[in-house]
């Protein structure tokens, strides 16, 4: 029997014998042999004519390692695949990773537009500054839902109380002025202290409070 391509190693129990082959192929020999002779007799790779070894008989279950032949496209083709196999693994770590900053950045911006939506409610209603900036550090408050007090709190509301006095500031006046405070310039003021001083995101704050976000299907 002709094999189409070289065997790695043949393996034998009792009276069946089975060859690997390099491209996957397995071939079985039972004990039955020409010449009624005592041992298996198998043929060995790729020859012009038949090359015989005689393997000894046994119940144990054995394997002779035999020298493939090699290929070198297939070497080369190993190479590309493990290469295309960890630049994938790469992207997608590198993927999983930008898709979790996007989704925290967006969940910050929408914390951020719901929070200040709230307070400009708040604060629209005031006759008096002073009654604006109680009403947006009541907002502020009851959105954090901080219903006792802390010296760590009050200073929060102290350093948030700048972005209270722009948002009123900005809804009292009548047409555009260039001198009016910048609501964004003032509530990115007070992130930045908050993340300096607190070691993380302001906004993280909320992530007690559900709902502040649509949630985006992929």
């Amino acid at each position: 029997m002709a094999l189409a391509c070289a065997f790695i190693y043949a393996s034998w129990f009792e009276s069946v014998v089975i060859l690997h082959h390099a491209c996957g192929q397995t071939v079985r020999w039972k004990r039955d042999v020409p010449g009624g002779a005592s041992g298996l007799q198998i043929r060995e790779g790729l020859r012009d004519g038949p090359w015989w070894v005689r393997l000894p008989l046994s119940s144990a279950t054995m394997e002779i390692a035999v020298t493939a032949q090699g290929f070198p496209f297939l070497d080369r083709l190993k190479t590309a695949a493990d290469t295309a196999s960890a630049a994938e693994a790469t992207f997608r770590q590198q993927a999983a990773q930008r898709i979790a900053a996007l989704d925290r950045e967006r969940a910050f911006a929408f914390r951020r537009l719901n929070l200040m939506r709230a307070i400009a409610d708040a604060i629209i209603e005031a006759e008096t500054e002073e009654q604006a900036v109680a009403g947006a550090l009541a907002t502020l408050r009851a959105k954090l839902d901080w219903s006792s007090d802390s010296d760590a709190r009050a200073l929060v509301l102290s350093r948030f109380l700048p972005v209270a006095q722009a948002v009123f500031a900005n809804i009292m006046a009548s047409e555009d002025d260039a001198s009016l405070p910048d609501v964004a310039q003032a509530l990115v003021a007070f992130e930045n202290w908050y993340a300096e001083t607190r070691g993380s995101p302001f906004w993280s704050l909320f992530d007690h409070y559900r709902s502040e976000t649509p949630v985006v299907d992929f």
